[in-house]
């Protein structure tokens, strides 16, 4: 027997668990299967042994007991990630791409509209936040989202490889809207958006027959000839001035065999420095931690990770252009205590049109107001985001 003083057990860290989605999240949170037992067990589940639950971490559990297994745990998860301090929209966007939307409940509320005796009542047009943005003098873009606005047209117009990253709800979707707004006015660029039904079975040759297809190009059918034929139509469409791009939504979904070939299609070259493919990725936080995985070191050399700006920077600024678009200034509606409450609890553009809304609703049914006074609605809202100094009173 060693001589060698053992670790005592409880600074010990649990074994890692295997790369896949639920053990990954597993591992960020220090998470070991004792912990799923104990959740288990307390909500009285008798499939909870551990060799039960090594499977199930391992994505080999039988169907017969893994959607109830998994609908007890992602609960326990979303709870324990919130009293970490985890924003709702993380844990959403973390959770969702481990469980299926039938074990797992997304946390961002469906919308909260004005009825039209409100909407009178406060003198708008419309309810602020009915309507998504019909153009792009309707978007509110701060300087961060400028940033990374310029950021990926410059990626589209000099080939440059980037991901925007985001959690739900961050504004991912207006920003691929003003891409393509810009690109419809530029008959030199040229952005090829591919659209598949199960973003996990795409494979690098239904990327390549996209990029043909959607470039007129018929396509071979041997498998071997299509990338030749890629290459050939790029190298075509650079010589007569045209800037070309590969951009695809939700990268966090693919799988590991199409996120390799990235890095073939963005080399695509005339042998020198000319590049012929832009790449433009929009998923997930969760997509850095597979870029970081080792099999991608080559990708993530190559890449630049963009962050969308965190949307508490600039609600502000947004809740005053959206009441804009109808009619109205936000002093009108809102004193400064209240955008400062609104802005400091609203993680996304939905929950703060949620909140203002809920705000409006409560001035006019219990004050009685038409405009909304933060000293005496801090008492009657109540949120569940992590306490901060400014904001309301948090359950």
């Amino acid at each position: 027997m060693s001589d060698q003083p053992r670790t005592p057990r409880k600074y010990r860290r649990h074994k890692q668990h295997p790369n896949t989605p639920l053990g990954q999240v597993l591992n960020k949170y220090d998470l070991p299967l004792s912990t799923l037992h104990n959740w288990l067990t307390e909500a009285g589940e008798q499939y909870a042994s551990t060799s039960t639950l090594s499977r199930l971490v391992n994505g080999k559990g039988s169907p017969q007991w893994t959607d109830r297994l998994n609908t007890i745990i992602a609960a326990r998860l979303r709870d324990h990630m919130i009293q970490l301090g985890e924003t709702k929209a993380s844990v959403d966007a973390q959770l969702l791409e481990v469980f299926t939307e039938g074990e797992y409940q997304p946390m961002i509320s469906k919308r909260i509209a004005l009825r039209q005796d409100e909407i009178s009542y406060f003198g708008l047009t419309d309810d602020p936040f009915k309507n998504y943005p019909s153009s792009r003098d309707e978007v509110f873009i701060s300087r961060p989202l400028r940033e990374i606005y310029d950021a990926v047209l410059d990626a589209i117009k000099y080939r440059h490889f980037v991901a925007v990253i985001g959690p739900i709800g961050s504004g991912k979707t207006t920003l691929r809207a003003l891409i393509e707004d810009h690109v419809a006015g530029d008959e030199n660029l040229h952005v090829i958006w591919p659209e598949f039904f199960d973003q996990k079975n795409v494979s690098p040759i239904e990327i390549a027959r996209t990029i043909l297809r959607e470039t007129d190009t018929p396509a071979p059918q041997r498998a071997t000839a299509l990338g030749a034929a890629v290459k050939a139509k790029l190298s075509s469409m650079t010589q007569n001035g045209k800037r070309v791009a590969l951009a695809i939504d939700e990268c966090h979904r693919m799988n590991k065999s199409a996120v390799s070939s990235l890095k073939n299609f963005f080399e695509m070259s005339s042998g020198g420095f000319q590049k012929y493919l832009g790449i433009v990725l929009l998923g997930w936080p969760s997509f850095v931690s597979t870029l970081e995985m080792p099999e991608f070191q080559e990708i993530y050399e190559r890449i630049h990770v963009l962050e969308m700006p965190p949307f508490q920077d600039q609600a502000a600024g947004y809740l005053a252009h959206r009441l804009r678009l109808v009619g109205k200034k936000v002093e009108d509606l809102f004193d400064d205590e209240a955008v400062t409450y609104i802005a400091a609890n609203a993680e996304t553009p939905l929950g703060l049109g949620n909140i203002a809304n809920q705000a409006l609703r409560i001035s006019k049914e219990k004050y009685d107001n038409t405009r909304v006074i933060g000293a005496a609605l801090k008492n009657e809202m109540i949120f569940e985001n992590k306490v901060s100094q400014q904001g309301w009173r948090k359950r």
